[in-house]
């Protein structure tokens, strides 16, 4: 959704693009040889250039995660990235390559940790808390320290889309749906326009937080304009334009539902509650044939035994209407046989 890691081609450009800081001269020669691609060779000057001065600059560092991340390094990534950080506790530049760079090496359990131990060593670092508090929403979402390290990241970095989804995502569990909205609000109002599928995600739970609270017709246009991002996406998840569809149905717009749920079936055609939605829609229409066939796609498609059972069930329904009574047998022995 926002922007991880990636091994990337050097270039003094994009170094301050990512840091907000030019390179010193100190820098020159490992320069030199990451705007030629030639990261091995830039990992001995920048060897040498620690070994010389341990504390010299902390972009030393950073150039040094970056040219063995380029080399397929992970491990000798995180270890100049952490050296650089015991070295320059404050930069809050080192902490957010830092930050991207673990979950990316270690499993989230270790990520943690080690994020835990580096916000321990500059306990005022924004980046820091909000990579900690994304964690443990992650991992165990009532950790009592999870609030705390959002709001203040949420606080720190008003401009920082992330953070502010996080901390509303945290009240939307919490159901603190007031503030759950004004986050995300928040959070919108500075995500790039074309960050399409942060848009779907936060407009999504937006929407489902505006449910909650009553406002029927707001929670509509979120969801439409998480559906108009998902239109764009060139890999997109349907799961937010799902909720959409089960959102129209329980207000009678089944005319709509139709609609967003064909859209759906166009776009991620191997969705198989989109097939069971459409199966649904056909069986009201009663054309219960049509239905069957929709549902027998639903089947080919489910992803797990619940699913499963949700399309064996509504064919019972199907081929019951229909006049197929051992074909209808045939899904409730099924059902039976998979409680």
């Amino acid at each position: 959704m926002w922007i991880g890691l990636q091994r990337i081609s050097w270039s003094a450009a994009i170094l301050t693009a990512l840091t907000g800081f030019a390179l010193g001269a100190q820098t020159s020669s490992a320069e030199a040889y990451m705007e030629r691609g030639d990261y091995r060779h830039a990992v001995e000057a920048l060897d040498a250039q620690i070994r010389k001065d341990p504390a010299g600059d902390p972009e030393v560092y950073l150039m040094l995660a970056i040219s063995l991340l380029n080399l397929d390094d992970k491990n000798g990534a995180l270890e100049a990235a952490e050296r650089g950080i015991s070295q320059f506790p404050k930069s809050e530049r080192l902490s957010s390559y830092y930050v991207s760079l673990v979950p990316a090496v270690v499993d989230s359990e270790e990520a943690e940790k080690r994020v835990g131990r580096a916000l321990a060593r500059n306990a005022d670092s924004a980046v820091l808390k909000k990579s900690l508090g994304k964690a443990l929403l992650a991992r165990k979402a009532e950790d009592a320290r999870t609030e705390g390290l959002l709001a203040s990241a949420a606080t720190a970095m008003p401009r920082d889309a992330e953070a502010l989804y996080l901390y509303g995502k945290w009240a939307c569990l919490h159901q603190k749906e007031t503030l759950c909205a004004s986050e995300l609000a928040k959070s919108l109002a500075v995500t790039p326009p074309d960050n399409y599928a942060a848009l779907v995600l936060v407009n999504g739970l937006l929407a489902v937080a505006q449910d909650r609270l009553g406002d029927a017709n707001a929670a509509d246009a979120a969801f439409a304009h998480a559906v108009s991002g998902y239109e764009k996406l060139d890999s997109p998840v349907p799961d937010v334009p799902y909720q959409y569809v089960k959102f129209l149905v329980n207000r009678g717009d089944v005319k709509k539902a139709r609609q967003v749920n064909e859209e759906i079936l166009k776009r991620n055609p191997s969705f198989a509650a989109a097939h069971l939605e459409q199966a649904k829609f056909l069986f009201h229409e009663r054309h219960e044939r049509a239905a069957i066939e929709e549902s027998q796609l639903a089947l080919k498609f489910a992803g797990d035994a619940a699913e499963a059972r949700a399309v064996h069930i509504f064919l019972v329904k199907a081929y019951g209407a229909a006049g197929l009574a051992s074909e209808a047998r045939v899904h409730q022995g099924w059902v039976d046989a998979n409680p």
